[in-house]
């Protein structure tokens, strides 16, 4: 029975490790919650292997195999109704993703060209953000009057004036 207790400490220990990393370096939330849902369900399970006897252990494991089961059931059905809903839904570059949903009108982006100097040109969105407008992009009206470019060995140099 003790054969199972080391590596699980033990690869608890790595996601708590690779959570610290995780959070001093990269503390976005989607990047690193799996290390804590690993420590979640690694901790849990070395619960029930700690203070459950064998019979009570397969009651716990069907029951868990059970929800699982579920959950997928439910997770897959809420999808498909997710996905069928705006299946008819005609947009704009149909059928490509639709990237231009920043708003329920979904207008293909224009963008004004505004020459800052004769080397560096910046866009200026019509209809809203930048998000997948041409760069460099910016949704402020008079940027040519607060930014200076300078070139130097090949590169652009953008800062404010």
């Amino acid at each position: 029975m003790n054969t199972l207790k080391l590596p699980i400490i033990f690869t608890i220990l790595v996601c708590l490790l690779a959570s610290i990393y995780w959070f001093l370096n990269f503390p976005l939330y989607r990047y690193g919650y799996s290390f804590f849902v690993s420590i979640i369900i690694l901790s849990v399970s070395y619960f029930v292997y700690l203070n459950f006897e064998i019979t009570n252990k397969k009651k716990i494991f069907k029951i868990l195999k059970i929800f699982l089961i579920i959950s997928v059931i439910i997770i897959t059905i809420k999808n498909i109704l997710r996905i069928q809903s705006q299946y008819e839904i005609i947009y704009n570059e149909y059928p490509w993703p639709q990237i231009y949903s920043y708003d329920g009108k979904n207008i293909k982006q224009e963008n004004t060209k505004k020459k800052i100097t004769n080397f560096f040109d910046i866009y200026h969105p019509k209809y809203r953000l930048c998000m997948y407008s041409k760069g460099p992009c910016t949704h402020y009206n008079e940027i040519s009057e607060q930014i200076d470019v300078k070139k130097i060995l090949n590169y652009k140099i953008v800062m404010p004036k």
